[in-house]
């Protein structure tokens, strides 16, 4: 005897069960599913199925071991996923110690050459500075050596006037002397 009163949830999970079984959908194969039931209902609702289904406003649920099998999947996913990020970052944070390690060594260099160079900054600053006083100490005796040389120069100057003027007077006092003098000699004048 065929069943009368057919929901159109019974009808919906029927055709759900065909889908995920693989079979063919189609009026008569609801009704042998469902046991009976007016096709004039099996239609309607299998047309309003279809009309949901393509566009997607009925949505369905995923049949357990297809559920089971896309969880599976996603926590493989998720461990191969995240073994890989660790790798990654184990990677990263080898780069980073090497790098790191390296920029240490090139800064103790670095530092190395600047006490270094601050050491020959020192040396050269102290010779400049030595060199500065040993300049300005021979400009001290240089010009105290041209206050002696000036002082000197007059009184050469001084000692050759005087020297001139007391050759003039020797002179003059000798021509005087000569001048005084009777002449002999028996010249005829």
């Amino acid at each position: 005897m065929p069943k009368t009163g057919i929901t159109q949830q019974e009808i919906y999970d029927a055709a759900n069960r065909m889908v995920d079984q693989g079979v063919e959908i189609s009026a008569r194969r609801l009704r042998e599913a469902l046991g009976g039931g007016s096709m004039t209902t099996i239609l309607k609702y299998l047309q309003a199925w279809r009309s949901e289904r393509a566009h997607g406003s009925a949505p369905r649920e995923m049949p357990d071991a297809v559920h089971e099998a896309a969880l599976s999947a996603l926590h493989e996913v998720w461990r191969t996923a995240n073994r890989q990020t660790r790798q990654s970052i184990e990677e990263i944070r080898t780069a980073a110690a090497q790098r790191a390690d390296g920029l240490e060594r090139d800064l103790g260099d670095a530092l190395a050459t600047a006490q270094e160079l601050e050491g020959q900054l020192a040396d050269s600053i102290a010779a400049t500075d030595a060199a500065n006083a040993r300049t300005a100490a021979l400009e001290r005796d240089l010009a105290a050596k041209d206050a002696e040389v000036r002082v000197l120069r007059e009184q050469l100057e001084a000692a050759a006037e005087e020297g001139r003027e007391r050759l003039a007077r020797v002179t003059i006092e000798r021509v005087s002397e000569l001048l005084k003098q009777p002449r002999s000699g028996g010249e005829s004048k």
